[in-house]
């Protein structure tokens, strides 16, 4: 049981992390987008610790819930910590992109690893 909790822990944080890589790699790529600063760095920096501590709430809370409260309170989750990046107005894309690698991340694994 120990085990299936940190794989889900760890799939969650790998998939958010290579989904928004992946989003930003493509980005660049295809629209030509090359500013990156400080205020970024810092709220990519702050999200990943709060993405850290909601997968392994998520990770230890998944034993007691079943699958669909435990999606609900995952994207409702993020939804809420996503209005307090307060980069909407200055990046809506990329916060964008960081909101929905972030539901990915942790909707898919419950999705795979729940029965």
């Amino acid at each position: 049981m120990k085990k299936r909790i940190l794989l889900q822990i760890l799939v969650s944080i790998a998939l958010a992390f290579s989904i928004y890589v992946i989003g930003e790699r493509v980005a660049r790529w295809l629209f030509d987008v090359h500013s990156i600063d400080l205020n970024w760095g810092i709220t990519l920096r702050t999200t990943f610790f709060v993405f850290v501590l909601l997968a392994i709430a998520t990770g230890i809370v998944s034993n007691k819930l079943n699958k669909y409260r435990l999606l609900i309170l995952s994207v409702v989750s993020v939804i809420i910590l996503s209005s307090l990046i307060g980069t909407f107005t200055i990046r809506p894309f990329r916060t964008l992109l960081l909101c929905l690698s972030g539901i990915i991340g942790l909707v898919l694994p419950i999705i795979v690893m729940k029965k």
